[in-house]
């Protein structure tokens, strides 16, 4: 089975491009269009639980989608992005989580470190990835060995 689990639904930060926004008649026609049985939404330091709902409902015929978000990570003065995604049948509790987390910064302002990201999204039955390497911004070996 193909799973994508980084898409981007939504303009977020600032330097995002306009063609990030999808609705949910352009989502359905991508995932149909594609032979991939899985995605997971990873918008920058966003989560839009009603957006995910909508989507899951759309598109439960042919494909799952997952909840996630791509964060902005400040470790040791270095920065890095990171995918957390999450169990389904956390969504909910994904989205309060994060947003709790957001409270008072835009989605431009907000970074956080690994261990807060442990601390928040472990118990959610997450999975981390992280851009490595020539991805940049990329983490480094030291800061994902914690």
């Amino acid at each position: 089975m193909k799973i994508d689990v980084h898409v981007h639904t939504k303009k977020i930060k600032s330097g995002d491009p306009d063609s990030r926004n999808i609705d949910a008649d352009k989502f359905k026609e991508i995932t149909r269009a594609v032979d991939v049985g899985i995605f997971a939404i990873t918008n920058h330091n966003h989560f839009d639980l009603d957006q995910y709902s909508l989507f899951v409902k759309n598109t439960r015929d042919w494909c799952q989608i997952w909840p996630g978000v791509e964060l902005d990570i400040l470790e040791n003065d270095a920065r890095g992005h990171l995918i957390v995604i999450v169990n389904p049948v956390n969504a909910k509790n994904f989205s309060d989580v994060l947003g709790n987390l957001l409270k008072g910064k835009t989605e431009d302002q907000f970074c956080i470190d690994i261990d807060t990201v442990v601390q928040n999204f472990n118990n959610l039955d997450s999975i981390y990835i992280t851009h490595y390497g020539s991805k940049k911004p990329s983490l480094s070996d030291e800061v994902l060995d914690k």
